[in-house]
């Protein structure tokens, strides 16, 4: 069993989280009947605690032996100089690809309320503005029915401004606060905070008929994770979505500059050669292909091999489209 097929393991925690949280003595009977272990197991997770400084006594009573909570938890700080601050949000997406691992849980709800205490010095907001300003290339959005530029120029205004939105869809008038604007389904979609409920949105831009400013000040209700994880929920959805994987050849070159798309999961490893390899779960669309089509021979696309093909059809008729 390898190290991460064990931290995969739901069970696994559950037993940890008992020993760690246990209040009074009890019983090795007791313990290994309430856990479904073996008195082995059992002396194999102690000993487990004990290299990680979590030292929980035993003791014999009569015929029994008793396991005793430990008696001092150590308390672990960390302490960020801002930089190091704004490097470590930048793993938040990463981290919030995890929500379905059995030790997500408490690590979101303690960086949820780190990141609460320390808001003046949130990486993602002022960066959505930074991005929009220095941008070199301005997305421009058209061909569908109300996806328009001045719809997304008043997403973006109103995010930039933490402004909300009156927006009406089919017939019906909503109040909104942006979040961010994301690709997924086959469509670009607002994602925001309803000012009626409280709760999260998710608008298909094409559908929005009219939009305008709301000139009131809204304090967000949901974290950054809350809102990466709500994507994520969205994206599962999606029979679209495909893992993909590229050969990185310049790894200087290599850049994620794509606007309103969202990378679950992202991750970068070297194999065996020594090459770096880059994985993500994506929906294929024509930003994707045209940022691969940029990247050139940078990258190779390893896997799916279905994408691969419906990529080489893009170029080739990018190709034709020049000649």
């Amino acid at each position: 069993m390898t190290k991460s097929s064990v931290l995969d393991q739901e069970k696994f925690w559950t037993i940890v989280r008992y020993l760690v949280e246990l209040e009074s003595d009890k019983s090795f009977e007791d313990i290994c009947l309430e856990l479904t272990l073996t008195k082995k197991q059992l002396h194999s997770f102690i000993n487990f605690l004990k290299e990680v400084d979590c030292h929980l006594e035993t003791y014999q009573k009569e015929s029994k032996k008793i396991l005793s909570p430990a008696k001092e938890l150590p308390q672990i700080e960390m302490n960020f100089t801002l930089l190091e601050w704004l490097q470590f949000q930048a793993h938040f997406p990463a981290i919030t690809s995890m929500h379905a691992k059995p030790f997500h849980e408490d690590v979101k709800k303690k960086l949820i309320d780190v990141e609460q205490e320390y808001a003046n010095h949130d990486l993602f907001s002022p960066l959505e503005t930074f991005s929009k300003l220095y941008s070199e290339k301005h997305l421009s959005l058209v061909g569908k029915a109300g996806l328009t530029d001045s719809v997304v120029e008043k997403v973006e205004q109103a995010l930039v401004d933490h402004k909300a939105l009156i927006v009406q869809v089919e017939q019906k008038t909503m109040e909104i606060y942006p979040r961010k604007i994301v690709y997924f389904d086959g469509d670009f979609n607002l994602i925001g905070e309803s000012l009626e409920d409280q709760s999260l949105l998710n608008i298909k831009i094409e559908s929005v008929s009219e939009i305008s400013l709301r000139k009131i000040q809204w304090k967000p209700r949901f974290s950054k994770f809350e809102i990466n994880e709500f994507v994520s929920s969205l994206r599962q959805m999606n029979e679209n979505s495909v893992r993909l994987v590229l050969k990185i050849y310049d790894h200087q070159n290599f850049n994620l500059n794509l606007k309103y798309q969202f990378f679950e999961n992202p991750c970068v490893f070297t194999n065996s050669h020594g090459e770096y390899i880059w994985a993500a779960t994506i929906e294929p669309n024509k930003k994707i292909f045209q940022w691969l089509y940029e990247l050139g021979s940078d990258v190779e696309i390893l896997d799916p091999k279905e994408f691969k093909l419906e990529f080489l059809r893009y170029c080739e008729t990018k190709v034709n489209k020049l000649a």
